[in-house]
């Protein structure tokens, strides 16, 4: 048993954590208690700054400093502020400002009085930091869809996250089956069940036809168009059901299967350049008219990224009959790449 554990068995019992203090309340208790919250502010700010200035780019340093002690400082006044209102409601005002300015102070009837309106004051910031902590997550995964799945964002069944599809060259998807996982390709599954090859790959196809009905399938497909001038040699697969077949899970989010998953893959696949061919699209963030997509060969890794705007997927048919979607190409990576060589 470890550590925290055998002495949550010993004390749980006897000591709550959470027990407030009252007027009573020895003194070494409270240095107690002192001790352990100087303890762990002294390892949660130095990690937090760091972890903030990590995530800032070089140039925007000094402004990721200014603002994390801008918004330090005001939930500090902030959290005085209400702590201070909702304790001294406990007494009248008259008497909070005599004790503030020290014409009198806190003994008997009183000290008890302020105690307890303190602890509502504790209660009410804890249950506001319950409610930040719920609504933190759903509207920075709706702001920053990258950082945030779709889960905790509380945007499951919206039509609206990370997506993609595998395109393989003829024979490449036989690879997958020297890759530890939790189930073989899905063709070889109803193969196995006894489904003829033709008929397997069709019911495969069925999740295909559905990503092409909804609007990023058809950017997906468009960038796969462009990309792949050989597209109708290939075998594409709707991604949720590859990312099924390699770790038992997907659930919709396309943060599974992004390009670390498939650099895991590669790792024991082995993948030729240009064997396996995935787009990737991350979900529409709110306010945004475009979704960013990114192409990622699993040998080379992403080679590129760009921009579709969601109006143009909309309007445009599942079989894209007009051809690819207008794309806007943000980043390519060179032809020449000193890791890999000269690519065509």
């Amino acid at each position: 048993m470890v550590p925290a554990a055998r002495i949550t068995s010993r004390v749980a019992s006897t000591v709550r954590a959470t027990s407030p203090l009252t007027i009573s309340t020895p003194l070494w208790v409270i240095v107690a208690i002192s001790l352990v919250n100087g303890i762990g502010a002294s390892m949660f700010f130095p990690a937090n700054s760091s972890a903030v200035m990590k995530a800032a780019p070089p140039d925007m340093f000094g402004i990721a400093s200014g603002m994390l002690r801008t918004f330090a400082n005001i939930g500090m006044v902030f959290s005085f502020a209400v702590a201070i209102l909702v304790a001294s409601r406990s007494i009248s005002r008259n008497l909070a400002f005599a004790i503030f300015v020290g014409s009198t102070s806190l003994h008997g009837p009183l000290a008890a009085a302020f105690t307890t309106g303190l602890h509502a004051a504790f209660y009410l910031s804890a249950a506001l930091v319950i409610l930040a902590g719920l609504l933190f997550f759903p509207v920075l995964g709706n702001l920053r869809p990258d950082l945030v799945s779709f889960l905790p964002a509380m945007r499951q069944y919206a039509g609206n996250w990370a997506s993609a599809v595998w395109a393989f060259a003829p024979g490449a998807e036989e690879k997958l089956n020297s890759v530890t996982r939790s189930s073989p390709n899905q063709i070889d599954q109803l193969v196995a069940f006894g489904y003829e090859p033709q008929w397997a790959e069709i019911f495969n196809q069925q999740t295909v036809g559905w990503r092409s009905m909804h609007s990023q399938g058809r950017g997906l497909f468009s960038v796969l168009v462009k990309n792949l001038p050989d597209i109708d040699t290939r075998t594409v697969r709707e991604a949720e059901l590859v990312c099924n077949s390699l770790i038992g899970f997907n659930f919709g989010d396309g943060h599974l299967h992004n390009e670390d998953m498939i650099a895991a893959v590669q790792d024991e696949a082995q993948f030729a350049p240009g064997e396996l061919v995935v787009v990737w699209v991350e979900s529409q963030a709110i306010g945004s008219k475009v979704q960013h997509y990114k192409v990622i060969d699993a040998a080379l890794g992403v080679t590129e990224r760009g921009t579709w705007k969601v109006t143009d997927a909309v309007a445009e048919q599942p079989w894209l009959p007009n051809g690819p979607i207008p794309l806007q190409v943000t980043w390519t990576r060179p032809a020449t790449d000193p890791r890999f060589g000269a690519v065509a």
